[in-house]
């Protein structure tokens, strides 16, 4: 019963990653308007690698596995 409860398209996954990016980008610009009081491009160094990363991992994933 459990196991037809869990998605198992990988479509999900990818809609999972594009959603924590959001929350990502989202949490680090409400940081930077906090301190800065201005949001400036200095944001896409913290939130660019760890979700571009991601999403290659995802591709390597789905493509190979």
């Amino acid at each position: 019963m459990l196991l037809k409860a869990v998605p198992r398209s990988r479509n999900f996954e990818a809609v999972l990653l594009f959603w924590v990016a959001g929350i990502h980008a989202f949490a680090l610009s409400q940081i930077q308007l906090a301190v800065n009081q201005v949001m400036s491009w200095d944001m896409l160094l913290y939130w660019a690698p760890p979700t571009v990363s991601a999403w290659i991992l995802h591709y390597v994933l789905r493509k190979y596995a």
